[in-house]
């Protein structure tokens, strides 16, 4: 399925499923191009539209999550797995919450995944050194503060650690 919009006489042809990624090119290309008065009014207006079709495709409220009353977890009461990687132990603490799982995990130093993940995560690091490498060969490396994100079956991922990492996980 094809969209079309007209903005200043123009018509711009999009496709509907990943509209918000085409209405959002459309609209930094169209900032760049005109800076007029009348072009600024209709910009408005497609940022309007912009919104409106952001949320359309759930992308400001894209996680579902429901029947999750509110609630604090201490981490710390949490009892702790052990996962043995091909190197090194994983050691997680592991909250679900209907179909989302929340963990707080401890790398040891030396560890390496057994596996190459299909899963998607919100990952966030909160000490030491993460490295993780795609299985195109690509490589990233997280230290404290930093994150990635990944969707399901995306890309293949799996991780190492020289010096140990405690990372906060979403899956």
């Amino acid at each position: 399925m094809l969209v079309s919009l007209i903005i200043s006489g123009n018509k711009y042809w999009f496709p509907g499923r990943s509209s918000l990624l085409s209405v959002g090119y459309l609209y930094k290309k169209m900032q760049c191009k005109c800076r007029d008065e009348e072009f600024q009014k209709e910009l408005t207006i497609f940022e309007k539209l912009r919104y409106i079709t952001e949320r359309k495709n759930g992308s400001i409220l894209s996680m579902k999550m429901s029947g999750i009353p509110f609630g604090i977890t201490d981490w710390s009461g949490i009892a702790r797995t052990e996962h043995k990687g091909e190197t090194g132990t994983a050691y997680w603490h592991t909250q679900q919450f209907g179909d989302i799982r929340v963990r707080m995990v401890e790398y040891s130093p030396g560890y390496l995944a057994d596996h190459w993940c299909p899963k998607g995560h919100i990952l966030f690091c909160l000490e030491g050194e993460l490295i993780t490498e795609l299985s195109d060969g690509r490589k990233f490396t997280l230290t404290p503060g930093m994150s990635y994100q990944v969707a399901d079956n995306t890309e293949p991922h799996r991780s190492y650690t020289a010096t140990g990492a405690r990372l906060f996980i979403v899956d």
